[in-house]
């Protein structure tokens, strides 16, 4: 036990934390394939945690310690869970492990290196023979850091402008706006990295920022996935264009919607939300709503968008924009609070409510109730 009074004290803690994380991910009721990858991605984490601690320790004289084509592993994890939960109507192919290619390409050749890696891995500015390959990994490593996450980035804003078409309130689980922040996170660590390994005059900066980075990664990592929820109900995929087809040819250029049936379906659609008021409903769905009126979310997407020039999200919080001005104006509401009434007419956050009904009125509704003689 006397070797093991060198091991940074917080990669204990860190290594329980993602055995915790790990196994409870994994032992989730309601999994999905997305976290099959938060727990690969984890795991490749907790590898990483380990490995540097025992080498730290002095204790890395196994083969499987010279492996260190970790950093290209991140990368494709961050994007296949992107596109896993953005994509679910696609699940992963054989095509998709040619974004492990470097990662194991890597592994091999650092595995058949006769370069000793365990002092260039506890403090890397000592490193002597290996420290080609270790810039090598290093350039590497940010390549395919900075590429995969300006393709995440990709497929989140494309993803947000999906969401507006299937659902009415967009919570922060189903817009990916965390992972947004990682991607940026990746981003600034690349050149906050970088810089202080071109200035540094000292053994000691890379090596502790790489070790807070790394806990840092972890704790958001772990703390997210375990939050995240499918986006959409796997049993209630959306039947509308994919936003990555939507790019390459127009929506709806399969439909067999005529245009006469549009407009009929805009007309019922409109007497629906009228006389049955399924806006009141704070979670209403294209799925859910299509589902009321015997029609597939694909066709009522079509009506919305082609027909009405509107998003779902766009067209179901009108809705509640008007129902609220209605109250307002209702002498039997006089005495509600004006987010009560919000609540009670399907809105579900303060901050989408003021935003939304400012934007589509022009006033605040503190404004519009003040202006309703008493």
């Amino acid at each position: 036990m006397e070797t093991f009074k060198h091991f940074p004290h917080i990669f204990f803690m860190a290594i329980w934390h993602a055995v915790f994380c790990l196994a409870f991910l994994l032992t989730k009721e309601r999994r999905g394939l997305h976290d099959l990858i938060a727990g690969i991605w984890l795991l490749i984490i907790l590898w990483t945690a380990v490995r540097r601690c025992i080498i730290i320790a002095g204790l890395a004289d196994g083969w499987i310690f010279r492996i260190v084509g970790m950093p290209m592993a991140h990368g494709p994890c961050l994007y296949l869970y992107t596109r896993i939960l953005s994509r679910p109507e696609s699940a992963l192919s054989l095509r998709d492990w040619i974004h492990a290619i470097p990662f194991f390409l890597i592994s091999l050749i650092t595995l058949f290196s006769s370069a000793d890696f365990s002092q260039a891995m506890a403090d890397v500015t000592h490193a002597n023979e290996p420290r080609f390959i270790f810039v090598f990994l290093g350039v590497a490593g940010g390549i395919s850091l900075a590429g995969y996450s300006f393709a995440s980035l990709r497929l989140i804003r494309l993803h947000g402008r999906r969401i507006t078409d299937y659902f009415s309130r967009i919570t922060y689980s189903r817009s990916l706006v965390w992972l947004n922040a990682i991607c940026g996170l990746f981003l600034a660590f690349l050149i906050v990295f970088t810089t202080m390994q071109a200035i540094s005059t000292g053994p000691g900066a890379p090596t502790w920022v790489a070790n807070a980075a790394l806990m840092g990664y972890m704790l958001l990592i772990s703390f997210f996935c375990l939050r995240q929820v499918p986006v959409f109900p796997v049993s209630r995929v959306p039947a509308i264009a994919s936003t990555a087809e939507t790019e390459t040819r127009p929506k709806y250029e399969r439909s067999s919607l005529s245009a006469d049936r549009m407009r009929e379906l805009a007309g019922i659609l409109i007497r629906h939300m009228d006389e049955s008021k399924p806006y009141l409903n704070d979670d209403l769905s294209l799925a859910t709503l299509a589902e009321s009126l015997g029609l597939t979310p694909s066709h009522v997407s079509q009506v919305l968008n082609v027909e009405m020039g509107k998003s779902f999200y766009g067209f179901v919080n009108e809705y509640r924009v008007a129902e609220v001005q209605r109250r307002l104006q209702d002498e039997r509401y006089a005495e509600y609070p004006v987010m009560r009434i919000a609540l009670e007419s399907g809105f579900s956050s303060k901050s989408t409510f003021h935003s939304l009904f400012r934007k589509i009125t022009g006033k605040s509704p503190g404004e519009l109730r003040s202006t309703i003689a008493p």
